[in-house]
């Protein structure tokens, strides 16, 4: 299982049509994983001044009825990919698979909650 990590912000620095690659291995064994595209200094500060402007301009206009759906989907997207995200964290981290689907779950769960508890909040 080979998994390439895209910046979603900068398409152009996805592993597909990037110089600067890093491999991902598995702690346990050494063996490549999955490649991430690394950034330079300037890539990053074009993500990090498009977060930003993101977050001040786009999400504080989004009604906590909007937020809750889109936690909630989030949440959704996790259980259902829940084998293929616990499989990439026990081969990331080195962690056993039973532990990595259990953080899977919590991860679906606080999601689940967070959108929950999004519309007491607002």
């Amino acid at each position: 299982m080979n998994y390439k990590i895209y910046n979603l912000s900068l398409p152009q620095t996805s592993t597909d049509n990037c110089n600067n690659i890093d491999i991902i291995s598995s702690p346990f064994s050494n063996r490549a994983v999955g490649e991430i595209a690394l950034l330079d200094k300037p890539a990053i500060d074009t993500a990090f001044q498009q977060a930003n402007e993101f977050y001040f301009n786009e999400t504080q206009n989004i009604p906590p009825y909007k937020r809750a759906e889109i936690l909630k989907k989030l949440s959704i997207l996790i259980d259902r990919h829940h084998d293929q995200l616990a499989m990439l964290i026990a081969l990331e981290g080195g962690k056993p698979l039973t532990d990595a689907k259990i953080e899977t779950t919590r991860a679906a769960n606080t999601v689940m909650l967070a959108s929950e508890e999004s519309t007491r909040i607002a």
